[in-house]
């Protein structure tokens, strides 16, 4: 929906007036998750159906029609397949795709998908000025091709009844989003940069982002640590927003912890005189406490639809943050899904909060489907993690092992046992004739695998379909994993471009990834809107400029730190950090971190590159300093965990603590220790990506472009985490601490020049008196 108070007006699409107001079927979260809206490989089914038939199939026609709400002028597209038969009768086809059984298709689901395709027949009627049109429900199961149908006739007089009902239900939902869009352009109009004064870089930052939305390309920008990229990115977003240039403002977080920073940015905003709303969207397992979602086990799920226009409005009238507290609260007062509430909720916000997911990840994006309008502006937080997340999105294994353990309690002979020992088979065999060599797999091996995995999915299908009822939960549960593992690789096979590599991992497992995320950013950008990247770690800039998919009319901004360089003491210690020297060196990587910690009481962090390595060097210090405060992080660690561990940096501590932690994790970036509440932090090795046959691929992936493979593979992802690690140093302008680097390699010509400014005046130590003989002055000028 996109609405222009300015001249009165509101687009809107039949799919957003039914969402809104139209839904009469109970919750069901098998459904819903699973549903494809008009999934094109249906639409060809349908309309090579139609054709057999002789009949005349057009997909997606252009239908809308202009109406008045109160003094708004509304235009509804509703664009449909039609076809027409030998008669020159008219149907509208509404096609729908299910990954689940076509039995869980009901009545209400019908009511839903008819009123869609019912307001398209109303349009249709008018245009044409038809009697009768028919609408066809046609819902195909993805993965049998198996389909229902269900036509309707309609009268144009009854079609013009709905289409009136329709937009007095409807009225109920613009209205109250049309005032509070008002309410926010005006405030938003009139309200300043939220401090008196600017940090420096931060007009830069929001110039760039305002120029950037407004010509609809999309901008990098790298700003250091504590600049306040927060209220730099969303100020002028918003201020784009009032003007009509994009619809919403969505900000995208890695962690939970992005999360925090935008809440706060966002009520500093509405302190100084922003008139917004914002929704914060949690993943299901945070906000909902409910396993499975039918209305047999869920009381939230029934009459899900038509509870929910009341707890909506009863909280944009009392809120303007929705975060996942206000939602339970509300869910459980109205008795409806939180989960849900929390997708709808985002239709009447200006800001939505969530996870690169919510974007990124076609499954799981399909839940803000109705939200996203092609004129959005995206603003993605610490950017540097996008590219590995992308990756794992677009990232399909079949463990071979776990098909071996189905294998062995699948009845024998039956036809899924064959398959699996068929599979399987064609798997070892194929391992063995590639002699593992660390190559992508050939085109006739992929044809073969997309072959053979699609046979042992479509057995596994008819075997979970059959058997169901005789598998215990356990079993079940693994056997829906590996049909859900053969899908994702069956569709990535089927639609492999070169942007993917298909191989052997370590675990001799057949994997296929996307290498190289660019054409993927590039064209999911062109169909949000504008992409906003920013970090305080987005260089080398060639590196990411590619990888984050940007074109020639895009912007890469870089901005020094505000802060007195002369606050942070940058230390190199040339320890060898080599996986093959750990064991022999650790006592002197442990001895180091030790003397930095005693120049001062406070508290300090050591940042490692893998858990083996942290653990390895926790033991040889509690060995050595048995009498020492040590806390560390463990893996996994609860979310009260996490809280606990960062509860032990108190401000002006009595006793020195040391804190040890993983390069890449949660501790290492998002997070502020401000003041004394940190003193100082060490980073152990360059944090390079281990040498694996996915990384090797990478390197010859990027070597055949022309680029830098090692870089690409290696250096450049294991630098970022040495930059983030760094950075929980310096957070504000009272901020003092040192950063020492451990490792031999670190101070060679190619590592300096990539450098950030403020870390420029590395010095380098010889060995722990010169360490201590540093900081000891170090400490001595800034008390």
């Amino acid at each position: 929906m996109f609405i222009d108070t300015e001249n009165k007006k509101v687009n809107i699409t039949s799919n957003e007036m039914v969402f809104l107001a139209l839904r009469k079927r109970d919750l069901f979260r098998k459904c819903d998750i699973a549903l494809i809206d008009e999934a094109t490989f249906a639409k060809t089914c349908s309309k090579n159906r139609e054709e057999k038939e002789h009949n005349s199939y057009y997909p997606d026609v252009a239908l809308n029609c202009t109406f008045k709400v109160s003094d708004i002028t509304l235009t509804l597209d509703a664009n449909s397949s039609v076809f027409t038969n030998k008669n020159n009768e008219y149907t509208i086809d509404i096609v729908k795709s299910l990954r689940y059984p076509l039995k869980f298709v009901d009545g209400k689901f019908i009511e839903d998908w008819l009123s869609e395709g019912k307001l398209s027949a109303f349009i249709l009627s008018e245009k044409r000025k038809l009697e009768k049109v028919n609408v066809r429900i046609s819902v195909y199961h993805t993965e049998t091709l198996e389909c229902i149908d269900r036509v309707f006739t309609f009268t144009y007089d009854e079609l013009v009844l709905f289409f009136k009902e329709s937009v007095r239900e409807f009225s109920n939902w613009l209205l109250p989003i049309y005032k509070h869009t008002e309410k926010r352009n005006e405030s938003t109009t009139k309200s300043h940069f939220p401090f008196e004064k600017a940090r420096e870089g931060q007009k830069e930052i929001s110039k760039e982002i305002f120029s950037s939305i407004k010509n609809k390309n999309n901008v990098i920008i790298n700003a250091p640590t504590g600049l306040g990229k927060t209220i730099a990115v969303l100020y002028p977003a918003l201020k784009a927003q009032c003007k009509n240039y994009c619809n919403k403002v969505f900000y995208l977080t890695a962690k939970n912890s992005g999360n925090a920073s935008a809440n706060h940015a966002l009520d500093v905003l509405l302190n100084s005189g922003f008139d917004i709303s914002a929704v914060v969207i949690s993943a299901k397992n945070r906000i909902c406490p409910q396993a499975r979602c039918t209305p047999q086990t869920c009381t939230f799920t029934k009459d899900h639809h038509t509870k929910t226009l009341l707890a909506i409005f009863e909280i944009i009238s009392k809120h303007k943050i929705f975060t996942a507290e206000i939602i339970k609260e509300y869910s459980q007062k109205y008795n409806i899904c939180p989960f849900m509430l929390e997708t709808e909720l985002a239709t009447f916000a200006d800001v939505v909060i969530c996870d690169y997911n919510y974007i990124f990840d076609p499954v799981i994006s399909a839940r803000l489907k109705s939200v996203l309008t092609g004129r959005d502006a995206i603003l993605v937080d610490e950017a540097h993690n996008l590219i590995d997340r992308i990756r794992n999105i677009f990232k399909a294994e079949i463990k071979i092992d776990k098909l071996t353990e189905l294998l062995s309690k699948v009845p024998t002979n039956s036809k899924i046992h064959n398959s699996l020992k068929s599979f399987i088979s064609f798997v070892k065999n194929d391992v063995e004739d590639s002699a593992l060599a660390c190559e992508s797999l050939s085109s006739q091996s992929l044809d073969l695998y997309e072959k053979e995995a699609n046979l042992l999915y479509s057995d596994l299908l008819d075997y979970l379909e059959n058997e169901r009822e005789k598998i215990n939960v356990e079993d079940l549960t693994d056997a829906y994993s590996i049909r859900d593992s053969l899908k994702k690789f069956v569709e990535i096979l089927t639609s492999r471009s070169d942007d993917y590599i298909t191989f052997y991992n370590d675990n001799t497992n057949p994997e296929v990834f996307l290498v190289n995320t660019s054409s993927f950013l590039n064209s999911i950008s062109k169909k949000l809107g504008t992409m906003v990247f920013f970090s305080a770690t987005l260089f080398p800039e060639e590196y990411y400029k590619y990888m984050l998919g940007t074109g020639e009319k895009d912007t890469y901004v870089s901005l020094p730190s505000p802060f007195d360089f002369t606050r942070l003491l940058v230390l190199a210690y040339p320890i060898s950090t080599k996986f093959s020297e750990r064991e022999q060196t650790i006592e002197e990587v442990v001895r180091a971190i030790y003397t930095a910690g005693r120049g001062k009481t406070g508290n300090y962090i050591a940042f490692f590159p893998s858990y083996q390595y942290m653990n390895l060097a926790l033991i040889t210090f509690q060995r050595l300093f048995p009498d020492e405060q040590v806390i560390f992080q463990k893996n996994p660690m609860t979310e009260k965990e996490k809280k606990d561990f960062l509860e032990n940096f108190k401000p002006s501590p009595d006793t020195t603590l040391f804190a040890f932690a993983v390069l890449g994790g949660v501790f290492s970036e998002g997070i502020d220790l401000v003041g004394d509440k940190l003193s100082g932090a060490a980073v152990v090795g360059l944090g390079s990506v281990p040498p694996s046959r996915k990384s090797a691929l990478i390197s010859m992936y990027f070597g055949d472009l022309f680029f830098d493979g090692d870089k690409f593979a290696y250096h450049y992802p294991g630098l970022n985490k040495v930059f983030q690690a760094g950075g929980r140093v310096i957070r504000s302008d009272e901020d003092k601490g040192y950063l020492l680097i451990i490792d031999d390699r670190f101070l060679t010509p190619e590592n300096i020049e990539l450098l950030p400014e403020s870390w420029h005046n590395i010095k380098k130590v010889k060995d722990n008196n010169s360490l201590f003989e540093n900081l000891s002055d170090f400490w001595q000028k800034n008390f």
